[in-house]
């Protein structure tokens, strides 16, 4: 079993291609989380232009909230210089354990 984080950004109209590009940098939040234990896996979705989605496969529940909260920490002492524009309008989360999964070839 695994725990599954669906987060859902709701940004700055016609941002949504910004906010990808930013979470491939090397130091975004994104590839820090997937550097932590328990991390298992990561999807980055388009929704519209300004919508993106983030679906996080962890090992457990507090894999996820430890590597949350130590990333926090890690971003805010290295927060880029100079500051950049907030795109984030709001963000929604969801989380919990999976009971089913399906596959092609499964």
């Amino acid at each position: 079993m695994s725990y599954k984080v669906v987060l859902v950004f709701d940004l700055v109209e016609g941002m949504a291609d910004e906010e990808l590009k930013r979470s491939q940098e090397e130091g975004s939040f994104p590839n820090l989380l997937a550097a932590q234990p328990g991390f298992r896996e990561l999807e980055l979705v388009k929704v519209n232009e300004s919508k993106t989605l983030s679906i996080q496969t962890w090992e457990t529940e507090k894999d996820w909230w430890q590597a949350l909260e130590t990333v926090r920490q890690q971003a805010a002492s290295t927060a880029a210089e100079p500051p950049r524009e907030n795109i984030l309008v709001s963000r929604d989360f969801l989380g919990g354990w999976v009971k089913a999964h399906r596959a092609v070839g499964g």
